[in-house]
């Protein structure tokens, strides 16, 4: 009797040890052969890594949209408030799209600041340099209270910068023949911002004003401030001085085939007090235009009609 308890127990061991050994041995069980959970390879996260230049960190052509994990924002190429180039980003993105859908958010506007078709206009204090001009011309001067922000090397706009034209003066923004001249050429904009065309700046704004009477083509520039082969695209409402002047203009497009500096170029006119005042942008895009009225409404008339 006892001789067979002893060899019932010893076949409930090895049952059981069997059991056992096929709990952990060889790996059979599915929870056992699981891999371990690694993160992603950056190569398999959206975007790119950006591309190390000495101390400059920049991101590699099509993906102009910097992402800073670190405060989980990214930032247009033009925007007033990007990091600067030796700070890293954790990616680049080809849109703002694809850096939203990867869960950053996009940089606010700064106070003060706005941002239209893309391009961001900042404050700028002008009003001194435009009164000098005034006062040589003697007439009100179209001046700018709001402007694009300066691209990557470019100098802050003001009186006296004159784009791809060597043009000395006596008085900054003042031409021979009581002309008017301001130009801001080669301000920051956002991808997909058309350039005007051949020969022009891929950013450009004019403001001039000139007697009215007569053709402002005088001998002594070396281009055409008028566009007579302009498009008329239909009249529109100007609210200047912040809303205190209402003038009655027309938008028009200067085709690229014009010579500089009005080739290519969408531009606001009206005549007041026998001037004629012109606001002409770059290019001929959707948005465009919008931006182009905007900063027209922004100016202020200095000086006395």
């Amino acid at each position: 009797m006892r001789r067979a308890l002893v060899a019932t127990a010893a076949v409930i061991a090895v049952v059981l040890l069997g059991f056992s050994l096929s709990k952990v041995g060889g790996g059979r069980s599915s929870r056992s052969i699981r891999a371990p959970t690694t993160a992603r390879s950056p190569s398999t996260q959206p975007g790119k890594m950006p591309v190390v230049l000495g101390n400059s960190y920049l991101c590699p052509l099509g993906y102009p949209f910097r992402a800073y994990e670190r405060v989980g924002l990214f930032y247009p190429p033009n925007h007033p408030l990007l990091p600067a180039s030796t700070v890293r980003p954790s990616r680049c993105f080809p849109t703002a799209q694809q850096a939203r859908l990867a869960g950053y958010g996009e940089a606010s506007t700064p106070p003060g600041a706005f941002q239209v078709a893309g391009v961001y206009l900042l404050p700028v204090a002008l009003t001194d340099q435009c009164r000098v001009a005034a006062n040589v011309l003697g007439f009100a001067v179209p001046c700018p209270s709001y402007l694009p922000r300066p691209g990557p090397g470019v100098a802050g706009p003001g009186c006296g910068q004159y784009g791809p034209f060597i043009l000395p003066t006596k008085t900054p923004c003042v031409l021979p023949g009581k002309i008017f001249y301001f130009e801001e050429a080669g301000f920051a904009i956002p991808p997909g911002f058309a350039p005007a065309g051949a020969g022009s700046p891929a950013a450009d704004l004019i403001l001039t004003a000139f007697p009215a009477r007569g053709r402002a083509s005088h001998t002594e520039l070396p281009f055409n401030l008028e566009c007579p082969e302009a498009e008329s695209l239909g009249p529109t409402s100007l609210s200047l001085d912040e809303k205190r002047l209402e003038v009655e203009a027309q938008v028009l497009y200067c085709p690229t085939t014009v010579e500089l500096p009005l080739g290519g170029h969408l531009i606001v006119l009206w005549i007041s007090h026998s001037v004629r005042y012109q606001v002409a942008l770059s290019g001929d895009e959707p948005g465009h235009q919008e931006l182009l009225l905007q900063i027209a409404a922004f100016m202020v008339m200095v000086g006395s009609h």
